[in-house]
């Protein structure tokens, strides 16, 4: 079958079964565009090799294989290499055209579901928990006989709820763990990455471990490398899914290898997230548009070089090949994020574009959004810096309100003044209702 099959390669058609054995791993396969703050968007260019790696990811992390079935409400754009890593297994995925808390409730408790239709893994992003939980406490929450059947079947029938893309506020954690008997799992991840960071199945028991606290992302998964920098770009910490280790200015990995466990995870390491594995991309395609591959008349196979030139050919040729042979050095991909590093895990910080110096204090403005966004009629919150020649910078907020809620801003105003200290409170409160 395959050597009737052609394929375009330089200019020319040849038959597929004569290509490299890596030909695939390092053709293109997949182009993502990621937000871009200077000119819309960014083109990424995903390889077999990368969309191979993410799936992998999680095939091992989360143990994956034909019987299980997912619930993934989470946008699409970010679920092709979850979906992608089930289905490769042989298992299920059931999509929710739109989402709707009454049907969401209906598929997590197998009601009128086959049974190779039943979930037992549930991935959801915080509002989308949230949402879930008004609806829980509209319809359920008054009915005892509910309340234990719905406890019993998610510490039964589900192995994994988690979420990701999305910062989870406390209140929304503990208050599902209440209901469900489940932790929700935090998983840190890239829409050109996939998932990269967070606990593993074997790690985790979701139905006893009452240990995992919000906020915290674990250690790097399966096949990928993490490490923290600090502003001039030396390495503080890295580790990754075998190793754990913590790595002084300038200090070689392999020289941490010896050192006790106990010296290595009692401070707190705080700097930029950076990422390597084969899940990383390999380049990006600038601007809104794709690049776009030249007429098939202008990729023509080199024309016959003079003599004179082919010494200076073969010399490249010989140190392409020198390079190949030599060991890859592990690229990283700056994330732009400040995590801090403690007790074997990464924790979420903050976006390194949103830290304010305010009167002296650095304030993460990720922790002002966690605070709001744990209200119930608060579906999402922008922190902004006001500029003020005083202060450095003045705290300003942006609250976007669900539909049928009725809070106003000084209910806003006294929720966040309970939540936050004096010094991390916003003094510039606007509102936004969504649609």
């Amino acid at each position: 079958m395959y050597a009737k099959q052609l394929v375009g390669l330089n200019g020319a058609l040849i038959p597929e079964s004569t290509l490299p054995n890596d030909y695939y791993a390092n053709a293109p396969a997949m182009l993502l565009y990621t937000p871009g703050s200077s000119n819309g968007r960014n083109g990424v260019v995903l390889t077999h090799r990368n969309i191979e790696a993410q799936m992998r990811c999680l095939v091992t992390s989360w143990h994956l294989n034909a019987s299980d079935s997912m619930l993934p409400l989470i946008s699409m754009n970010r679920m092709h290499a979850a979906i992608g890593a089930l289905l490769g297994v042989g298992g299920n995925i059931l999509l929710q055209q739109k989402f709707d808390s009454h049907t969401a409730w209906s598929s997590l408790l197998g009601i009128n579901s086959p049974s190779k239709q039943r979930v037992n893994i549930f991935l959801a992003m915080p509002i989308i928990y949230k949402r879930l939980i008004a609806e829980y406490d509209k319809m359920f929450a008054q009915d005892s006989r509910m309340v234990e059947y719905i406890v019993n079947h998610c510490r039964q029938k589900i192995r994994l709820m988690a979420t990701a893309f999305g910062l989870l506020p406390e209140s929304v954690f503990y208050r599902w763990r209440e209901i469900t008997g489940q932790n929700i799992y935090e998983y840190y991840g890239m829409l050109e990455t996939g998932l990269v960071l967070g606990p593993t199945l074997e790690e985790q028991s979701p139905n006893s471990n009452t240990d995992y606290r919000p906020g915290t992302l674990g250690a790097p998964l399966v096949g990928v490398s993490a490490r923290l920098v600090n502003s001039n770009g030396d390495q503080l910490v890295s580790c990754n899914s075998e190793l754990l280790s913590a790595a002084e200015t300038g200090t070689d990995l392999s020289e941490q290898k010896d050192l006790p466990k106990s010296t290595l995870l009692l401070n707190t390491v705080v700097g930029e997230l950076e990422i390597a594995g084969n899940n990383l991309f390999p380049q990006k395609v600038s601007g809104t548009q794709p690049q776009k591959s030249l007429p098939e008349e202008d990729q023509q196979q080199p024309q016959h070089q003079p003599p004179e030139q082919q010494p200076q050919q073969q010399q490249q040729q010989q140190q392409q090949q020198q390079q190949q042979a030599e060991p890859a050095i592990e690229k990283y991909l700056k994330t732009g994020d400040i995590c801090a590093y403690r007790n074997g895990s990464f924790h979420f910080l903050s976006k390194s574009t949103d830290v304010f110096n305010v009167g002296g204090y650095k304030i993460y403005g990720s922790e002002i959004k966690k605070a709001l966004i744990s209200h119930p009629g608060i579906n999402d919150v922008a922190v902004l810096g006001i500029p003020n020649k005083l202060w450095g910078h003045r705290l300003g907020v942006i609250c976007i309100l669900s539909p049928d809620s009725d809070v106003d801003l000084e209910t806003i105003k006294s929720y966040c003044y309970s939540q936050l200290p004096a010094h991390k409170r916003p003094t510039v409160f606007k509102t936004i209702v969504a649609k």
